[in-house]
């Protein structure tokens, strides 16, 4: 007899589309180890989202866990068929060794905020004018850490898992996603032409420019290269990360060839500590003058991205998927210039 399986899909990249002009976005990896000086324990909980495994059975009260494994919670359901959730869902618990899901907890310390309870934990402390956002990947086998600090001009909390800061007349968003990924954006009205962006970081690894142009430590410090996406159109490269001998990362962005109609657009460095994990962006676009097409000709242009899905280790030997699902955190959307918007999402199983 097969057993029905019910695959929900949890991606941990962020799909992208949004109306803003131009958006830096970093996304960071790792979990945190813990820290002995007083200042950094909390002090109030200020955002508790539930966790995947939480969220379903309030959704599914009759439903039971029957594993929770690296990437993937397994649930029993009354009519016998069984639900996975899969992706950046789980963690090591670093006392038992067990892998349980990741559950968010935010809160404010006497400097700051730290974030527990994921596979990517951190801790922001405030240092003068700035704040110094450190993230640690603790692997259970080696017990040895992974961090990555970067420092930003000073924070404030907005709500929920959102931060907020100035820098170079901008101001940038911090965002925390439920697997304790970061992401910086920021806005800009108008061209800057090659504009660099430049962030103080430390590391507990060698850090070095790869071949493709991400800033790389070890396999759980990793700062992919910028791109830029346009309103509509193809991303486009910004320069490979380069570091200077005093910790200062920098890449730049060259907009200049960029078409009025591809304005606003957006800048995304990130960082990947899974390798399951990846941005996909899609765009569409409706309007007139595009591509030298006449003032009066109505254009629409459309970009769509495939996300693939292993489940190698994830479906139950002797069961089929009969159903798959993905939920997407999506960060830049864009109405102002769009007749309309068709989003549609492939499953594919490998």
């Amino acid at each position: 007899m097969r057993r029905i399986l019910n695959a929900v899909f949890a991606v941990p990249g962020i799909l992208s589309i949004r109306k803003v002009p131009l958006v830096v976005l970093l996304v960071l990896p790792i979990s945190l180890v813990a820290q002995q000086n007083p200042n950094d324990a909390p002090v109030q909980v200020l955002s508790q989202p539930d966790g995947p495994q939480t969220a379903f059975l309030k959704q599914h009260p009759d439903a039971v866990l029957l594993t929770s494994d690296q990437g993937r919670l397994v649930f029993g359901n009354p009519n016998a068929s069984l639900t996975a959730i899969a992706g950046s869902v789980t963690h090591r618990d670093l006392t038992t060794g067990n892998w349980v899901q990741n559950a968010p907890v935010l809160s404010s310390t006497n400097n700051g905020w730290r974030l527990d309870g994921t596979d990517n934990a951190l801790i922001i402390r405030k240092s003068g004018q700035n704040h110094t956002i450190t993230q640690t990947y603790t692997d259970y086998a080696t017990k040895h850490d992974s961090t990555l600090s970067i420092t930003v001009p000073s924070l404030t909390y907005d709500k929920s898992l959102g931060f907020h800061f100035p820098q170079s007349g901008l101001t940038w968003t911090l965002l925390i996603d439920p697997a304790g990924t970061l992401s910086f954006e920021t806005t800009v009205e108008a061209r800057r032409g090659a504009a660099a962006y430049s962030f103080p970081v430390s590391s507990s690894e060698s850090l070095s420019v790869s071949a493709s142009g991400d800033l790389a430590g070890d396999a759980h410090v990793n700062l992919s290269r910028a791109v830029m996406i346009p309103r509509h159109g193809k991303a486009v490269p910004c320069s490979p990360w380069s570091i200077s001998k005093q910790g200062i990362a920098t890449f730049t962005c060259d907009d200049s060839a960029l078409k009025d109609s591809q304005l606003p657009y957006r800048i995304d460095p990130l960082t990947q500590t899974l390798t399951s994990g990846s941005t996909y962006s899609a765009s569409g676009s409706c309007g007139t003058g595009y591509d030298g097409y006449p003032e009066d000709y109505w254009v629409c242009v459309s970009h769509d991205a495939t996300v693939p899905f292993n489940t190698a280790g994830i479906v139950p030997t002797g069961s089929i998927i009969n159903q798959l699902s993905c939920a997407y955190n999506i960060d830049w959307t864009d109405n102002r210039h769009w007749n309309g918007f068709l989003l549609i999402f492939r499953g594919l199983a490998i």
